[in-house]
């Protein structure tokens, strides 16, 4: 959904693995726990892997997907779609879903929203059409040219020409305009969706779109799935709904070719496709000028975004953040024209609301799980404003919405349960529970409190419509005061025997009021594009006010409008603007009754065997760079098992070889097998035959990765290890691990151990490298000869880094020092330098490296963006950031007992390029003076990375 990522690019793995040398590089740790007992249900469209406890959810997904699987792809023209595998992930925090390949699957996180964003559609219904979307979108596409690259090179070819020649923004507003179509609650109905490019486009600030493309410094542009909805909606609309399935047919015949849908497009509707987009949005700004009549034009300004008014002990709070700063909890009371910074926090508006009473703060934040990525938490915490203080009060669970309760003595916050169920769970202040609730029939997605024994709810039944509804914790008894409803309602607020909370309300979101007793209702707002987060105090209302330049907390009289409740909860909340119907289709609503039916049908489920898919191979090809080489990749669904092998023919020998790698990832540890067979042949001098030799070797490895958050910081631990041994018909002295020469047979055992670890400050939107943080890396390799100890060797490398805040907003500053050393002398098995791997430039920068028995190098930085110009050059290239680096490198290096001193300083400019309107890259400039040698000033292109030396 939100962070879809459609198509994954699997590494090609085509390198050769080096003989008893141990990199465990990037460790992929995106699993689930190990103590999940999966089951899988198996129907004509779908497989659907779950855990033994989602035995309901699991069935009702199966019968969601084959119920959709007749519907979401007639547009292109998919009579008998292929069968997929579904794998439901219990023990996310976010909701998500996303839609790969390599292997081909589908993967859904957590079974319900609590928030606003994806509307109130059922969370398995809003992903068994959009996902299912994707599913279609790439079986299609896997035609013709792209057909032939998916048998050349399986599924990771597939995936890189789908990158190539299509956009995120067409899948996913695909998607969306889907989701939108077949029913009566997606996304495209609800004014939330588009509220940012409402913004915009009414404001003069219309993304051009090389700019919404690239993305910007400036400002916050909506995503993709926002602008693709309204291109592939309007099209669908304009030229039929077969012309975006007649593009993607004819992209797919030159898939290499990232030009190759402005050049179809123009064919297929006669109309060239900037113009095409230029109307969409002139379209979109003339319908919603409509919502502005007698309201001034606002002046262009500083992006900020404010979210959450509280007043506490007659102090005004909110959240605020901007592009150069983390949000955190500022005050601004009447009498102040500045608000003040409290305390910056890590909080996500988004996915969870805060409160704050008797100088207490609750929020809860998103945690990474140490060692597995598809579990995390969100647990909850308190900043205490008189002791200036912040305290974790739970651990390991998935919280949200917490409300502090009248007296101030507990926590109440909505919880999904280890087995995903969901309940209303009371901590008191030192995290323990006091009470938890569960509701049958329907979900809670937030609850305030009216008084100490009574809350009020938004409850959210099995189809996902909405109510408001009144609960007495002592008797557990409902009373329904609005709804149900698809109306996208949120941000409940009490005060004073009154419910304010925010809704969907003809083509905009405003804030609206409720009498509990009588049920009356009436509207509080009329802003033209979004009233959020309501807070009365007294007479007063705070509200979150949306405009050309983010949010912004506003204050008003309260001053309501009666409106009849039916009217808000009915279809007749929606206008007739793009923000709710952009598409001109009427609603399509599946009754409960058959919605019902469709979820209830029983299926049969069996034990999972874990190693499904691990032996087929997904991705694969036929040459690489040493020659011709067939070779193979493969992973299980769970992506706990993985598997690489090669046999070549190398392009310079002319001589055989084999590869192979094995990786079980399920445990805490990542355990990997990997092992080689090589044919070597050399010529050392035009007067001596070729002397051939063979080298076999095998490793084992075992890495324990560890991850944290704390605060803003990220933190991350990688302890690895591996032992393994080298046979090599015949060794010479000055014998790489890589190249290799001849003289004697001998064996070695090798060993290696290595150690990384990484805290590092969370990057402010404009930010080059973190403002603070430090990282350490130590490797350490041994080859032991069992016959002739000369031939054994060691080696040792190390780097350390630091990050300081700079003098001026955005800079930072940076210092590194790394070392290398091994066996002296050169008769021995000489290893391949591990820094050359690992480091862009292994010396100070302008000289080239050569093998060295050590060295020690120091490097300084100092960085500094210098412009965002958002210059566009003809849809060639779209320059985001111009920024600099200087810099001061020294490195003594130690030859042959030999030392040298190697000296430069000088400037980086980098250019953040988005270019041929696919690659996100940096280009830079380098001007180097050599300090060690009277050489003059060198300059040098070269392609740089974002962060890091």
């Amino acid at each position: 959904m939100r962070y879809d990522r459609l198509i994954g690019l699997a590494f090609l793995l085509t390198a050769k693995i080096a003989s008893a040398q141990f990199e465990s590089g990037a460790l992929d740790t995106m699993q689930s726990s190990s103590r999940i007992h999966w089951k899988i249900i198996t129907t004509p469209s779908v497989r659907v892997v779950f855990p033994d406890y989602l035995m309901g959810e699991g069935n009702e997904v199966a019968n969601l997907i084959d119920h959709y699987s007749k519907v979401v792809g007639t547009s292109y023209d998919i009579k008998n779609p292929q069968q997929f595998t579904l794998v439901l992930r219990p023990e996310t925090s976010s909701p998500n879903g996303f839609v790969t390949l390599a292997p081909r699957r589908s993967e859904w996180f957590s079974p319900n929203t609590v928030t606003p964003l994806i509307g109130s559609l059922n969370f398995y219904q809003a992903l068994a059409i959009h996902e299912y979307r994707h599913v279609n979108q790439m079986d299609f596409f896997n035609q013709t040219t792209t057909r032939v690259i998916y048998w050349l090179f399986g599924e990771s070819g597939e995936a890189l020409v789908s990158g190539i020649g299509l956009y995120p923004w067409l899948f996913e507003g695909d998607a969306v305009w889907t989701e939108t179509t077949y029913t009566d609650a997606g996304r495209g109905r609800s004014p939330r969706f588009m509220s940012r490019m409402k913004a915009l486009v009414t404001s003069g600030q219309t993304p051009s779109y090389d700019a919404i493309l690239a993305g910007t410094y400036n400002t916050n542009y909506p995503n993709h799935y926002v602008y693709g909805y309204l291109l592939v909606a309007r099209a669908y609309r304009l030229f039929g709904p077969d012309i975006w399935p007649k593009i993607m047919a004819r992209i797919a015949q030159i898939p290499v070719n990232p030009y190759e849908l402005y050049v179809v497009f123009k064919q297929e509707t006669g109309q060239d496709f900037i113009t095409f987009y230029n109307e969409t949005m002139a379209e979109a700004a003339k319908a919603w000028a409509v919502d502005f009549k007698g309201k001034t034009a606002q002046k262009v300004a500083d992006y900020r975004d404010e979210d959450y008014p509280i007043v506490d002990a007659g102090h005004h709070y909110f959240l605020r953040k901007t592009l150069d700063t983390y949000r955190g909890l500022y005050r601004q009371d009447l009498e102040e024209k500045v608000p003040t910074l409290i305390k910056e926090l890590p909080i996500n508006p988004e996915m969870s609301r805060v409160d704050l009473k008797a100088q207490k703060l609750v929020y809860v934040q998103d945690l990474v799980d140490y060692r597995y990525e598809l579990r995390g938490t969100s647990d909850l915490f308190v900043y205490d404003l008189k002791e200036d203080s912040v305290r974790r009060l739970t651990h390991k669970r998935r919280l949200y919405n917490p409300q502090i309760s009248p007296d101030h003595k507990s926590v109440l916050t909505i919880e999904e349960t280890p087995l995903s169920t969901w309940a209303v769970t009371l901590f008191d202040w030192q995290g323990d529970v006091i009470k938890t609730l569960s509701f049958a029939g329907h979900t809670i997605d937030e609850a305030i409190w009216k008084d100490a024994t009574t809350l009020y709810a938004i409850a959210r039944d099995p189809q996902g419509y909405k109510s408001i509804v009144e609960i007495n914790l002592d008797t557990k008894t409902e009373m329904q005061l609005l709804g149900p409803t698809r109306n996208n309602i949120f941000a409940l607020n009490a005060s004073e025997d009154t419910l304010s909370f925010e809704a969907d309300w003809k083509g905009a979101v405003q804030i609206f009021r409720l009498d509990p007793r009588s049920k009356a209702l009436a509207q509080c707002t009329q802003e033209p594009i979004a009233a959020y987060r309501p807070f009365v105090d007294h007479a007063e209302l705070l509200y979150v006010a949306e405009d050309a330049n983010g949010t912004q907390v506003r204050r008003t009289r309260a001053q309501c409008t009666p409106v009849a409740p039916e009217s808000l909860v009915a279809f007749r909340f929606l206008g007739d603007t793009p923000s709710d119907n952009f598409q001109k289709i009427p609603p399509t609503v599946l009754p409960l009754p058959a919605f019902n039916q469709t979820i209830a049908e029983p299926h049969e489920s069996e034990d999972y065997a874990e190693l499904d898919g691990g032996f087929k191979p997904h991705t694969w090809h036929f040459f690489a760079g040493r020659g011709a080489e067939l070779s193979a990749t493969t992973q299980n669904y769970l992506n706990t098992f993985g598997l690489f092998a090669a046999v070549g023919e190398d392009s310079e020998e002319k001589r055989p070889y084999a590869n192979l790698r094995l990786d079980y990832r399920k445990y805490v540890p990542v355990f990997s097998l990997l092992g080689g067979y090589e044919e070597r042949s050399l010529k050392r001098d035009f007067n001596q035959p070729r002397q051939n030799w063979t080298d076999n070797h095998a490793a084992f490895m075992v890495s324990v990765p560890y991850s944290f958050d704390l605060g803003f910081y990220h933190g991350s631990h990688l302890v690895s290890g591996s032992i393994g041994y080298l046979h090599s018909s015949d060794i010479v002295h000055n014998r790489t691990f890589e190249t290799g020469e001849t003289s004697r047979d001998d064996i070695m055992r090798t060993s290696s151990a290595e150690y990384h670890f990484e805290l590092t400050k969370q990057l402010k939107p404009r930010e080059l490298t973190p403002a603070l943080g430090l990282g350490l890396d130590y490797s350490y390799r041994n080859a032991a000869a069992l016959k002739v100890k000369d031939d054994s060797t060691w080696q040792q490398y190390a780097r350390s880094r630091f990050y300081l805040p700079g003098f001026l907003l955005n800079n930072t500053m940076s210092m590194a020092f790394s070392m290398e050393e091994q066996k002296s002398g050169d008769n021995h098995y000489r290893s391949k330098s591990y820094a050359d791997s690992v480091e862009t430039n292994v010396f100070s920068r302008g000289y080239d490296f050569v093998d060295a028995d050590r060295y020690q190098k120091v490097s300084y930085e100092y960085n500094a963006p210098l412009a965002y110009p958002d210059a566009n050059a003809w849809g060639w290239a779209f320059l985001k950031r111009i920024s600099s680096t200087l810099f001061f490198d020294y490195t003594h290096a130690d030859f042959m007992r030999k030392g040298a001193e190697l000296k430069s300083a000088g400037a980086e400019f980098k250019f953040d390029v988005l270019l041929l309107r696919k690659l996100d890259i940096n280009l830079g400039l380098r001007i180097t003076e050599k300090l060690s040698e009277d050489k003059g000033i060198k300059g040098e292109g070269f392609l740089a990375t974002k962060a890091g030396f």
